[in-house]
């Protein structure tokens, strides 16, 4: 059995680094938060005015909502030892470090995929990791270390 290290009287088991940050768009543009904010306010009114019916427009500002949810609420992204995270509210994406074939790197964004190339499925299997809120050369460098030497660096 192998004893874990006695670092001044705490003993440490597993040492992991855990990158977190957090995007909100509206805190980063104003301007689109009021003209979300006036589109829904119209089309409620647009609603009451055909229907005459407050839960018609309440049942509208609710899929509005929900469908800007990531804008009102942010996403939360993590990378760590074993996986990379992004997520909004209850839902989220994760991929596992050894899952990782490519990694495509913009200025704005990181996006790990399970396929080597470009794939219709991209959007929907692999992660994207919005870089506005992080250090994008320590995330990149993070990610460098995790996946394997294998896996192809597309981009900057």
């Amino acid at each position: 059995m192998i004893k874990p290290p006695n670092i001044g009287g705490f003993i440490i088991y597993h040492l992991s680094l855990i990158m977190q940050w957090k995007e909100i768009p509206r805190v980063e543009n104003p301007k689109k938060m009021w003209g979300i904010l006036l589109v829904a306010t119209l089309v409620a009114m647009f609603a009451f005015f055909l229907t005459h019916h407050w839960l018609i427009v309440l049942i509208g500002l609710g899929v509005i909502s929900m469908s800007t949810a990531e804008f009102w609420l942010g996403t939360t992204y993590s990378v760590d030892e074993t996986r990379a995270e992004a997520k909004l509210l209850f839902s989220g994406s994760t991929i596992e470090w050894k899952d990782i074939k490519s990694v495509k790197v913009n200025q704005s964004h990181i996006y790990l995929s399970p396929f080597e190339d470009d794939h219709r499925l991209d959007a929907f299997r692999g992660v994207k990791l919005n870089l506005t809120n992080a250090d994008r050369e320590l995330v990149i460098e993070h990610i460098r270390q995790r996946v394997g030497e294998d896996v192809r660096f597309l981009g900057g």
